[in-house]
């Protein structure tokens, strides 16, 4: 179905928006339990991101936790791992 959540830029983000191409999504925690697990699965879109530069391929990080993840937050990590908002967009939302 169809979702519409805010992202780490501060602009909403629409599933259908990315009509025509290849969506990959994660699910993630910035402040990961398991230290093997989010981190390696950001580090796999981060190379995944610079192996289809310029294909229409997209990438959605979502967060497991939106109270503490909030866009802000999203931002900073998306820095750390040089995530083009171009292509690979952090969603928050809400507990719900």
């Amino acid at each position: 179905p169809d979702f519409t959540l805010p992202s780490h830029t501060g602009e909403p983000v629409r599933l259908s928006s990315f009509a025509g191409s290849l969506v990959a999504v994660n699910f993630i925690y910035t402040r990961c339990p398991l230290p093997d697990v989010c981190p390696r699965l950001t580090a796999h879109f981060a190379r995944l991101q610079r192996r289809f530069a310029g294909q229409p391929v997209r990438f959605l990080t979502l967060t497991l936790d939106p109270r503490y993840d909030t866009p802000a937050v999203l931002a900073d990590y998306a820095k750390k791992w040089r995530a083009d908002p171009a292509v690979w967009r952090f969603l928050s939302g809400t507990q719900d």
